[in-house]
């Protein structure tokens, strides 16, 4: 019943979004062409249950657990289809004159936006008032159980609520949580536990619990689950990109790492080059404006450099706007001799808070993330790119650890999963976890997500010092 709602919470979301596209593209070309007849499109207003209809085959009601990427890449590619369908049909129809394809146009661009924006919307409105996510029964308690049902309590749209933990092992100890609790002492999987009767999906760990209680779950003896998720303790080289091969009846998994393919980094130059020359008119005046406001706040040079490792572990100078005083390591080492107790956070996150060498506009600047705009350069130059893991310096390898051989395999870039995942907020270690992320799990899809999260996340601030 709750995935119902749910399903039905997002079919509101959809038809609402796709009526507002439609209404804004014809409300926008009628100021344009004086002969669009607005009467003959209520004749079309019914179509838009062909786009739910799409979206319910692409698997997107209830989209419980899919990733934003998932979603958004499905969202766009059933909405276009369907547009150019519509296209297509009043072409076949004959009756082309009396619709305009430029307001199909139009509603296609305000729908690529509109519905996965009014989905974030809608899950965010009903997850605030308790009433969006699915109970589920995690079973399975060690370190990738305490991982995963962190994730879910800090990501409640994801659509998967913790009702029952079940513990596999007594050297394991469950945190105090507001969630009904249970131990395997050789009597649970005949036990009537009252907490699993609404339950209908399970998130199961296979390597958390004993062998003689997965067998009794996978088989349906104890409990018969509708929905049964199994999850291995090997979590360090995931991938959304995999799928199940059949190999003569033996059931493999095939791992594609788009980025380390050739084609596709050339897809990823072409797609940054496109993104520069695009944005060069806007970045002339608004870079202009910036080294004038800098030169007024305080003495020194505009720009500031550094030397970064990039692809394959070779430096490169990255460019920036200066935000710092000019004598900024002579006023830091001070400042952390006056403040002893920040010297364990510059340590373990290269940053701290309220720092005494940012000056009035650089503050301004790094909040809007606009002292990064230069990096425009070094984008152009093909030392960076407009998504990628954040360049480092020499000094930040030892963080990367094993991962770094990783990090060296794509270039850097001006924009980054950590970045819009809390920026300065995160630790050192969630910020490489976001970097392997990324490299692993790389796709088109995923850098389009990323540019227009990143818009949130600048004009919000969060996380920004």
């Amino acid at each position: 019943m709750i995935r119902i709602w749910m399903v039905f919470i997002l079919f509101i979301s959809d038809i609402v979004s796709l009526l507002i596209s439609g209404t804004l593209a014809l409300l926008i070309w009628s100021q344009v062409r004086d002969d669009l007849i607005m009467k003959s499109y209520v004749d079309i207003i019914f179509f838009v249950f062909i786009f739910t209809l799409i979206y319910g085959l692409a698997r997107l009601y209830p989209a419980l657990g899919m990733s934003p990427v998932e979603e958004l890449r499905l969202l766009s590619i059933s909405t276009t289809v369907i547009f150019l369908w519509l296209g297509t049909l009043t072409y076949y129809l004959h009756n082309i004159e009396r619709y305009s394809r430029a307001s199909f146009g139009l509603a296609w661009l305000f729908a690529l936006f509109l519905v996965p924006t009014s989905r974030h919307i809608f899950r965010a409105v009903f997850t605030s008032i308790g009433i969006w996510g699915e109970p589920i029964a995690l079973i399975g308690y060690g370190e990738c159980g305490a991982h995963l049902l962190n994730i879910l309590t800090n990501n409640p749209k994801l659509g998967y609520r913790p009702a029952v933990i079940i513990n596999g092992f007594s050297s394991t100890k469950i945190p105090s949580v507001p969630i009904p609790q249970y131990f395997d002492n050789g009597e649970l999987p005949h036990a009537n536990i009252c907490d699993l009767n609404a339950i209908k999906t399970a998130i199961l760990i296979t390597s958390e619990i004993p062998q003689e209680l997965l067998t009794k779950i996978v088989d349906g003896y104890w409990h018969k689950f509708q929905h049964l998720i199994m999850i291995t303790d090997d979590q360090k080289n995931s991938s959304v990109w995999i799928e199940p091969v059949d190999i003569g009846g033996i059931l493999g998994l095939e791992v594609r790492q788009n980025l380390f393919n050739d084609l596709d980094q050339f897809i990823k130059r072409v797609i940054d080059l496109c993104l520069v020359l695009m944005a060069l008119p806007f970045l002339a005046i608004i870079c202009v404006i910036l080294a004038v406001l800098i030169r007024i706040d305080s003495p020194g040079p505009i720009f500031f450099a550094q030397k970064r490792v990039g692809k394959d572990g070779r430096e490169f100078t990255i460019w920036k706007f200066r935000t710092m005083v000019v004598n900024a390591e002579q006023v830091f080492k001070e400042y952390l001799q006056k403040h002893p107790s920040l010297q364990t956070e510059w340590k373990d996150n290269q940053k701290i808070k309220n720092d005494p060498r940012i000056t009035v506009i650089g503050k301004l600047l790094r909040r809007l993330s606009l002292d990064e705009l230069p990096q425009f350069i070094n984008i152009f130059k093909g030392e960076m790119s407009v998504v990628g893991p954040r360049p480092i310096v020499q000094e930040e390898i030892p963080y990367y650890g094993n991962n770094y051989r990783l990090y060296t395999r794509v270039k850097p870039g001006l924009t980054g999963l950590w970045q819009v995942s809390g920026r300065n907020n995160l630790t050192y270690e969630e910020r490489v976890t976001l970097d392997e992320y990324y490299v692993r799990n790389w796709s088109v899809w995923m850098d389009i997500y990323i540019l227009a999260t990143t818009i949130k996340a600048v004009l919000t601030g969060k996380g920004a010092y």
